[in-house]
């Protein structure tokens, strides 16, 4: 069961930017059950800070993926995330900012279509953000086309 699992990353980076400074954790277990099938789940922590208490905030996410080789030579991706988002202070009309954050991307590719090594994908995404603050909520769907070369 354990020889299963590819990797486990737990990175932490900081930066510094105008004195203020930034943290993001993130953790990944991803598990290959079988070959042409993997799966992966994450969890990351963001804390932005700026000089402006209403641009800084606290981010909390989890991630699952799943990816699959299909007969035909068919293959798919699909990552769900949800975060949650919370900023530090009142902005000009008095609302502390609170968003939950919802992600969803498909991939579909076959992986016998190439030119010079670069694989064309079609990706679907979608991007919900459910705000307290009237101006930051909105739903957003995106499909476009993406050349890639994994090495």
């Amino acid at each position: 069961m354990i020889d299963q699992y590819l990797s486990v990353l737990n990175k932490r980076n900081q930066w510094k930017v105008n004195g203020e400074v930034s943290y993001l954790n993130g953790s990944n277990i991803n598990n290959a059950p079988k070959s042409g099938q993997y799966w992966l789940a994450g969890i990351d922590y963001n804390r932005e800070n700026t000089r402006d208490r209403d641009n800084a905030y606290q981010r909390k996410n989890i991630r699952l993926g799943w990816g699959q080789e299909w007969p035909f030579g068919i293959s798919t991706r699909l990552n769900l995330a949800y975060a949650r988002r919370i900023y530090k202070d009142i902005d000009f009309f008095n609302i502390r900012q609170k968003n939950s954050e919802y992600f969803a991307v498909l991939t579909l590719w076959h992986r016998n279509i190439y030119f010079w090594g670069i694989t064309p994908k079609l990706t679907w995404t979608y991007q919900k953000i459910k705000s307290n603050h009237p101006f930051y909520s909105y739903d957003k769907n995106r499909i476009y086309l993406e050349m890639s070369k994994t090495f």
